[in-house]
């Protein structure tokens, strides 16, 4: 980023220039947030009791229970029941440490 660039008012800007600030910007706040620098992407969420109870390998009254007694994180919108994949393995991971 040259000083022509900082008087520059931005809607004079080339895309390219814009660009560049950007790349510029972009880069440094990478290397000083290694939280952001992390590609793991995120699983979709299960949704609905069948799909979870699939997931955990129980029957779906039984998935219905678990969630029922808040054994497993979940968050709802209206009538749909979504589960955080991270979260259950967590979950899951929790209850085969303490058999």
């Amino acid at each position: 980023m040259t000083k022509e660039d900082l008087s520059k008012p931005a809607y004079t800007l080339t895309v390219d220039e814009l660009l560049n600030i950007f790349r510029e910007t972009f880069s440094a706040f990478l290397i000083s947030n290694p939280v952001a620098t992390n590609t793991q992407e995120k699983r979709p969420p299960i949704k609905g009791i069948h799909a979870i109870s699939k997931y955990i390998g129980v029957s779906p009254s039984r998935g219905q229970k678990i969630k029922n007694d808040g054994l497993l994180p979940y968050f709802q919108n209206g009538r749909i029941v979504l589960f955080d994949p991270d979260e259950v393995d967590k979950v899951m991971h929790t209850f085969k440490k303490a058999k």
